[in-house]
Parts: C-alpha cells; structure tokens; sequence
C-alpha cells in the first residue's frame, strides 16, 4: 500500500471525523482508507479516533490483518495486556506480533529462556521483514519483562530481520542511555554511525553519548565534528558543539551560539546556553537579558520552560529575582491554566525550585483561584526547607474557602506550629478538624488515590494529637511524614 501524501492523508482523516460527528454511513472507506486514518489518528495523536477506525475495520472488515495488528499495538500502548492478548488471537499462531504478545500470557523466567524463546520466533522470520511497529513491540516487550540484554545478545540476527535495522539500534541505544548502562548504550550508537555514516543525526547522538554517558570529550569532539562535516547546519549540532566546549573554550562556544541566534533569535536552548556563558563570564546584567527573552520565546511558542531554566534561576539569584524577570514570569504563569501550572511543579526536582514557580503562580492569580492542589505542594516545599513560618503564613492569609478546609493542608499547617513551638490549642484545632473529615478532591488524581490521602492525613493527624498528649512516648518520625 503506498502511502499518501500528508495533505490527502489530512483530508481523508477530517472527512473521517466528520462522518463521525454526523453519525454518516462510513461502509464508504475501504479497508486501505482506514489503515491511512488509524496510522494518521496516531500521529496526531486522537486515541478517540483511533479507537473509532478500529471498531469501523471491525464492523465492515473483520478479517483485515493489518488492522488486527493494529489492534494489538494500540492496546500495548495502553498496557492493556489481556486486551493484547485477546486481540492477538485475530492473528495466525505464526505471526510475529501474536508470538510476542503470548510473551505476555507466560512469562520467561529467566534471561536464558527468555533468549531462548526468542531465537525460537527469529527461526521463522523472513530477511529484512520485521517493520518498526513490530520491532518497538519486540523490544518493549523485552524491556518491560526485564530481558533487554536478550534482544541485545541477539542484535546481529534481529537487524538481518529488520526492514530498517537502524530503528532496532536507535531503540536499543536510547533505553540503555535512560538506563545509564554505559558499557551497552555506546556499542549501539557507534553501530547506527557503522549502519548508516552519512547520516548526521546519528553521529550527533553519539557525540552525546560520549559527553554525557562516557565523559569522553575529546571523542565527543571528534563525532560532533563529523556530524557538522555532514550538516554544517544543524541547529542542535551547533549548540552541541558550544556546549562541549564552554567549560576550556568560552569564546568559541559564545561565537556558536551567537551565529545560532543570528539564524534563530528565539531558539530557547540557545538562550539558555548564552545565559550561563554570561554567569559564567560574570555578566549577569547580559544574562539576564537572555532568560528574559528565553522566557518570551516560551510565551510566544505556548511551551513551558524545562527544568535546567528554574535550577539556573534558582541558583544565581535564590529568593532575590530581578523584578523585570519576575514581572515576565508572572505574565507567563497568568496565561496557564491550573493543570499546566501543577504538571510544570511537578516536574521540578528540588522543593526550592518548585517554591519559585507556585509562588509565582500563586501571585498572579486571585488567592480564591489557586487550588488546594497547589497550595499543599507549595506548602509542602516551604515545610520541606524549613520555612515553617511561610506554612503559618500562606494558610493564615487565605480567604474562607474550601481549600482552607483541605485536610491535608491542616497536617501541614499544624506540623509546622509543631516545629515552630506554637503547640498551644494545636490539640483542640486538630480534634476540630478530623470531625470535620474534609478533603478537597484533587483533579488529574483518581478517587483511590485522594482516599489515600484523606487517611494518611487523618493518620499523622491523630499521631501528633497523641504526640502532644503524651510527648516523651513518640519520635519525631512517627507524626511527621516529610522525615525521610
């Protein structure tokens, strides 16, 4: 089947869409037209459409094995392993995703078997017939079992089967880079620059493997070199270079990045990387510019800043953020909704950065408007470093409502009176608030998950009331959930 071009593959599956939505007769789309909107519904992605597709293939062509194969991987995506299973049974007992998917059913026991079971599905494969959709369930499959190193003993017979070899090597080499094997991810880069050498993506992923796994700079040097030789162009590649070189060579990677922001003013790595060169030249004045405008390209592109932003906001100036640079913060974080505000936290990974941004959030918003949600990880972040009177102060400010009710806001409140020496009518306050029960129930969260919270505080509520009755029977860590 040839596949269409973007534009008629984008009118196929908005025509699709509409059928839908006007509940058309939709026996009209041929099998093939189907497969192209089940594969384009997954690019987008729209599950909901993917999942229409498939009942719609189901009802006019049941016996389409294309879209039975479809069917399984679209429910490996969603670790819906029975549904794998069930729907794998559409496929002949010889297909490759049907013996993969019984991997499911009856799990090897060991890296022999699983080796062994393995080269028992390879026997029957045809040369240069496994396709990436195939080959990613192959290697999750492994991988989720913990038996990656079997598909790794394996790669040489595996990429004869391969339709793109290098997909198996891309795939093989990023797990074990999140893994931080480094003695198993380079051998798999270095085979993608083996594979295909002209490629300039490949070569630049192996530069930074070996900057960032191996900590070998001068090989770093020599593949990034290799990779611009290719494409002198490469945006990534160019920053990569400044990157390696801003700690011995400060001037020729500020010539990089300032040639890169010549052709792209608001390519956000760039910003970044020109900030740091500044802080790191003492130029804090230019630094901060850069994030400035860093901040403005995220707004602009509707993106929100990574982590490496607020870790460096958070270490050069601590509580004392220029205004400018807050005011534009402040801007930003307004035009968020809560969902994003909490994801953006959450992602964070110390409490002083995610202090920086809630407190923001929390300043330009109307205090009735900030959840429960984020008022208990801000004050969470500020019991965690030790700012207990911002505990008293955040809660004491708040306005009647529900949030100030939340139980789990209670238990950090009283924590921090505990720790703050403040112990005079805590009891009393802590009997009126377990009668009371109450619990905001938290968006994005699922009812077990909040009921988990609502008793663990309940919990560590009654333990500190007891605690304050009875003080010389508990330690610390008894009442206090944040002591790890």
């Amino acid at each position: 089947m040839e596949p269409q071009p973007d534009k008629e593959m984008a009118a196929l599956y908005a025509r699709f869409v509409a059928a839908l939505e006007r509940s058309d007769d939709l026996s009209d789309f041929s099998e093939d037209d189907l497969l192209d909107i089940y594969d384009f519904s997954r690019s987008v992605p729209d599950d909901y459409v993917a999942l229409e597709v498939l009942a719609t293939c189901a009802r006019y062509y049941p016996g389409s094995v294309d879209m039975a194969k479809r069917k399984v991987l679209f429910f490996h995506d969603f670790e819906q392993d029975s549904a794998v299973l069930s729907a794998s049974r559409a496929l002949s007992p010889d297909s490759l995703v049907r013996q993969i998917a019984a991997l499911k059913a009856h799990t090897p026991k060991s890296v022999a078997e699983a080796s062994r079971r393995l080269n028992n599905i390879l026997a029957n494969i045809q040369p240069r017939s496994i396709e990436d959709g195939d080959l990613y369930f192959l290697i999750e499959t492994y991988n989720d079992l913990g038996f990656l190193d079997a598909i790794a003993d394996a790669h040489e017979t595996i990429a004869g089967c391969c339709a793109f070899p290098s997909t198996l090597y891309h795939e093989l080499s990023k797990i074990y880079s999140e893994q931080e094997n480094v003695d198993k991810a380079i051998p798999f880069y270095q085979a993608l620059t083996v594979n295909e050498p002209f490629v300039a993506q490949w070569w630049e992923e192996l530069a930074g493997a070996y900057f960032n796994l191996a900590d070998d700079k001068e090989a770093a040097l020599e593949a990034i070199d290799y990779a611009l030789a290719l494409n002198p162009e490469s945006i990534d590649g160019r920053l990569m270079k400044a990157t390696m070189l801003s700690h011995d060579d400060g001037d020729a990677s500020e010539a990089i990045v300032k040639d890169v922001l010549a052709d792209m003013p608001d390519y956000r790595p760039a910003l970044f990387l020109q900030a740091c060169l500044f802080f790191k030249d003492y130029m804090r004045e230019d630094a901060f510019d850069s994030l400035i405008a860093y901040v403005k390209s995220a707004m602009k592109s509707e993106e929100v800043p990574d982590r490496a932003f607020f870790k460096l906001l958070v270490e050069r100036y601590g509580d004392d953020t220029p205004q400018a640079l807050r005011e534009v913060l402040f801007t930003y974080i307004a035009t968020l909704d809560s969902a994003d505000v909490y994801q953006w936290a959450l992602s964070t990974l110390t409490s002083f950065e995610r202090i920086v941004i809630l407190e923001m959030a929390k300043e330009s918003r109307d205090p009735a408007d900030f959840s429960a949600l984020h008022l208990r990880m801000l004050a969470e972040a500020y019991y965690i470093t030790g700012q207990c009177e911002k505990v008293q102060q955040l809660l004491e400010s708040l306005p009647e409502c529900d949030s100030r009710n939340d139980l789990g806001l209670t238990l950090i409140y009283c924590l921090s009176r505990y720790r703050l020496g403040l112990t005079q009518g805590l009891e009393q306050y802590i009997a009126e608030k377990l009668k009371e029960n109450t619990l905001v129930v938290m968006d994005g969260l699922t009812d077990t998950e909040n009921s988990l919270m609502l008793r663990g505080a309940r919990h560590y509520l009654t333990v500190l009331a007891d605690c304050l009755k009875h003080p010389y029977n508990h330690a610390p860590e008894e009442y206090d959930p944040y002591i790890v």
